[in-house]
């Protein structure tokens, strides 16, 4: 028997090397109802998003070892990781940066600082689109 928490909720994946941000945003999506994991680093964004594919990605750009861009363009070669909606989360903000963030197949590109709120609408925007 199905219990009562255990309605389909959509999961979104949230890799952040920054420890006070990624509990911020966890805290924030779940609080909305969304089922969130967490990770560091740019392995991990592509380890879990292939262990169990969430419905979205939000993603650093800047981590140690492998960047947030190199992560996407690792999840975009993946066949079961290819089409998840990722919002890059990230202090890059330089035009060229966004530039890079759309052309690997980030479908939203937001800078820190964020308002959370704004964060939100993308992630219910993305997520209704799907």
């Amino acid at each position: 028997m199905v219990g009562v928490g255990a309605v389909n909720r959509p999961s979104i994946l949230v890799v952040d090397d920054d420890p006070h941000l990624l509990e911020l945003v966890r805290f924030s999506l779940e609080q909305k109802g969304y089922a969130v994991r967490v990770g560091g680093t740019g392995a991990d964004a592509i380890r879990m998003a292939q262990e169990a594919a969430p419905d979205l990605i939000i993603l650093d750009g800047n981590m140690p070892v492998m960047d947030g861009l190199d992560a996407l363009k690792k999840l975009r070669m993946i066949k079961k990781t290819e089409k998840i909606p990722v919002i890059m989360l990230t202090m890059r903000s330089h035009q060229v940066d966004m530039i890079s963030g759309y052309r690997f197949g980030a479908q939203e590109y937001l800078t820190k600082p964020i308002a959370i709120e704004q964060l939100l609408v993308s992630v219910k925007r993305l997520l209704t689109v799907r």
